[in-house]
Order: C-alpha cells, then sequence, then structure tokens
C-alpha cells in the first residue's frame, strides 16, 4: 500500500468515525428531546398570551418548554453537520441517511414551530412533528450502529458492482 492510499484510508476510517460520534451525539439530543417534550406535554404548561418562540422560551413558560426549543436549534445544526459530513462519503446509502435524517429534524422542526404559531393546540402540527422525530431517530440510528462504511463500490442501488 502506498502513502497517499494509506492516508485516505485512514482520513475514510476517520470521517466515518467522526460522523459515527455525530450521529450517537443527534440520537441522545433526539432522546433528550423526546423526554422534554413528553414533559411539557403531559406535565408541564405552555405560556399564555400571543403564542410566539419567545414567550416558548422567556416569558415564565415552563423550564421544559424552553430547554426543548433550545435543544431543537442544536439538533437543527448538528444535523446540518451531519448531513455535510455524509455527502463527503461515496456511498449513496450514506448521503440518503444524513439527507432523510436532517428532513427528519427539518419536518420536526416546523411541525413544532406551527404548534406554537397555532397556540399549542394544533395536534396535526404535534403528530408531524412526531413522525418527523421518528424518520431522524431511525436514519441516525442506523448510521451509528453500523459497524463499518460501506464500501466506494457501491451503487446507487445499494449492490456492490457486478464481477466479471
Amino acid at each position: 500500500m502506498t502513502g497517499a492510499s494509506r492516508a485516505s484510508t485512514v482520513d475514510g476510517e476517520y470521517s466515518w468515525v467522526g460522523l459515527q460520534r455525530a450521529a450517537r451525539g443527534l440520537l441522545g439530543l433526539l432522546t433528550l428531546q423526546f423526554l422534554l417534550g413528553e414533559w411539557v406535554n403531559l406535565l408541564g404548561s405552555f405560556p399564555g398570551g400571543t403564542p410566539s418562540l419567545g414567550t416558548a422560551i422567556i416569558d415564565g413558560s415552563d423550564p421544559a418548554l424552553a430547554a426543548h426549543v433550545v435543544v431543537a436549534v442544536a439538533l437543527v445544526f448538528l444535523s446540518l453537520v451531519v448531513f455535510a459530513l455524509s455527502n463527503t462519503f461515496p456511498s449513496a446509502q450514506v448521503r440518503r441517511l444524513g439527507g432523510l435524517g436532517f428532513v427528519g429534524i427539518a419536518g420536526a422542526a416546523v411541525g413544532g414551530l406551527s404548534f406554537v404559531y397555532t397556540g399549542y393546540g394544533n395536534a396535526i402540527a404535534s403528530y408531524l412533528m412526531a413522525i418527523f422525530f421518528l424518520l431522524a431517530f431511525a436514519c441516525y440510528g442506523v448510521l451509528a450502529g453500523a459497524t463499518a462504511p460501506p464500501t466506494s463500490g457501491e451503487t446507487e442501488t445499494g449492490r456492490g458492482a457486478p464481477s466479471h
């Protein structure tokens, strides 16, 4: 093995480890987000007055709701990082998982914003938040749990290149 190919292998392994660590971090944050959201939904309280993110964070609302909003912002940013990292891999599967995970986080955030701005009573927005959460959790769970990155010989169908 030459020095150049060895360096690219080491870089590829390092990138894979970094991507897995970021996916595991997202799983931890998603778990915290779920617990905070369920606390507010079942045991907490929503602020009165005109619905806005400001009232959700600072105007006398439940501290769990404020934390839920802060974690949501962190999730959006970290999911963008994982999306960017996943796009550096030659594997279509890794790129799809990174992209779908971001779509899940973004969709949950939009559902959450819709829930806030409709006065904390829109069941459809809450349901969509949950569905997109599950999509993100599944995608990042697959990325975090894979034992090795898919090979660069993978085709768009997810199968290896045919041998002749």
